[in-house]
C-alpha cells in the first residue's frame, strides 16, 4: 500500500500528493499532511506509527528533516522501516549534512538538498510518474506558485494565487485534513477545483480588514544597509502577508509573524535579475529554515503572548539584534534563477 507525508501549507505538497493518487492510483485517505510545528509533526508520526504490516511503501514529500524535528520523525520512521516497509524522501528545502546522513539510514531513496530548478512536487512527477500533458500543466503551474514566480498569463496567476489563499483558509476549519483530500482528489484530475475556489472567495470576503490592519501596525527594523518589515497578525496567508509589507514598505526584507499558530514567514524583495538578499541564516537564528529567498520558523514554544504589545516588540528586538549582525557589513546575495551567491 503507498502512503504519503506531505506538506500542508501550500500547493506544492497538494501537487505531490495529487500526483501520487493519479499516477499510482493511492488513496487519499491514505495521505499525512505535516506542518514544522512540534504538535503538527507529534500528529503526523503517531498516524504513521498507526499503518501496521510491511510491505507498504511511504513517499515523504515538500518537507524537509531539521534538528528540531528529528527526533519525533528518526523514532517515527526507524519503527516504520523495521516493520519491512519502504521509505522515499523526495524534498527541494536546504537540509543539513547530518539530517542527511540521519535519515538515509532508513530511506531506500533520498532526494532533497537546495534545489533551484524542481519543487517538490516535480521532484515527484519526473521520478515517479509517466508524463503526460495533464501532469506537465500541473507542475508548470506548481513550479510558479513555488518558486513566486510570475506569469504572463492572468489565468495562470490567478490559479497560483487562489489556490494559496484557498489552502489557507481550508486550514481555517476544523475538518481541514477531509477538506485538504477533497482538494487533492479534484487536483490529480484538473486544476479549476470547485472546493479551492470556495475557500479563496471566502478568505478573500474574511481576510481585508485583518490585512489592512497588520500593514497600518507593522514594525520596522533597519540595519545599516538592510530595511526589513515585520507585521503580526490572524487569518492571513502567510505569502500574501509577505508580498504585502514588501509593497507598502518598500522594504528589503518582510516578516509575518501569525499569532494563533506562533509561525513565522520570512521573503526576500527579488530585482528584475531575480537576486535578493539571503534571508536563511536569519530564519535559522529563529530555528528555521527553507530557502534563501522565502524560508519559515517557529516561536510557539519560546513564551511569547503575540496578542501583547510587550511580547511583540521583544521579537522584533531579537530579529534586529540578529539582522545588525547578518546584514551590518559585507551581505550574501542569492539569485533564484542561477542558484547563485555572492557577498558584497
Amino acid at each position: 500500500m503507498l502512503y504519503n507525508i506531505t506538506h500542508a501549507a501550500d500547493l506544492d505538497g497538494m501537487a505531490s500528493a495529487a500526483f501520487l493518487a493519479r499516477c499510482h492510483g493511492m488513496p487519499t485517505s491514505n495521505i499525512i499532511f505535516i506542518n514544522y510545528g512540534a504538535q503538527d509533526v507529534g500528529r503526523a508520526t503517531e498516524k504513521l506509527s498507526g499503518i501496521r504490516g510491511g510491505g507498504n511503501v511511504l513517499v515523504i514529500t515538500d518537507f524537509s528533516m531539521t534538528r528540531e524535528n528529528s527526533s519525533m520523525i528518526d523514532r517515527a520512521l526507524a519503527r516504520f522501516r523495521r516493520r519491512g516497509n519502504s521509505i522515499i524522501w523526495l524534498d527541494h528545502h536546504p537540509w543539513p549534512d547530518s539530517m542527511i546522513r540521519k535519515a538515509s539510514k532508513y530511506c531506500d531513496l533520498m532526494v532533497v538538498g537546495e534545489n533551484t530548478y524542481f519543487c517538490g512536487a516535480e521532484l515527484v512527477y519526473h521520478l515517479l510518474c509517466d508524463r503526460d500533458r495533464y501532469g506537465d500543466e500541473l507542475a508548470r503551474i506548481t513550479h510558479l506558485s513555488d518558486f513566486w514566480l510570475k506569469s504572463k498569463s492572468r489565468k495562470d496567476n490567478e490559479a497560483v494565487n487562489a489556490a494559496a489563499l484557498g489552502i489557507k483558509q481550508i486550514r481555517s476549519y476544523a475538518d481541514w485534513e477531509e477538506r485538504l483530500r477533497g482538494y487533492v482528489h479534484e487536483l490529480s484530475q484538473h486544476i479549476d477545483s470547485r472546493i479551492i475556489l470556495d475557500a479563496y472567495e471566502e478568505y478573500m470576503r474574511m481576510t481585508r480588514p485583518a490585512m489592512e490592519s497588520m500593514l497600518k501596525e507593522c514594525g520596522i527594523i533597519k540595519s545599516k544597509r538592510v530595511k526589513i518589515g515585520v507585521g503580526f497578525g490572524t487569518m492571513l496567508s502567510a505569502q500574501e502577508a509577505c508580498m504585502a509589507i514588501i509593497e507598502r514598505l518598500k522594504c528589503d526584507i518582510s516578516i509575518y509573524i501569525s499569532a494563533e499558530s506562533m509561525h513565522g514567514s520570512i521573503r526576500s524583495r527579488r530585482n528584475k535579475g531575480t537576486w535578493g538578499i539571503d534571508i536563511l541564516k536569519l530564519a535559522e537564528s529563529l530555528n528555521g529554515g527553507g530557502h534563501p529567498l522565502a524560508a519559515g520558523f517557529s516561536v510557539e514554544n519560546e513564551g511569547y503572548d503575540l496578542s501583547k504589545a510587550h511580547d511583540r516588540k521583544l521579537v522584533l528586538d531579537r530579529i534586529g539584534k540578529t539582522a545588525e549582525r547578518l546584514y551590518g557589513k559585507r551581505i550574501r546575495w542569492f539569485q533564484q534563477s542561477t542558484g547563485r551567491s555572492v557577498t558584497r
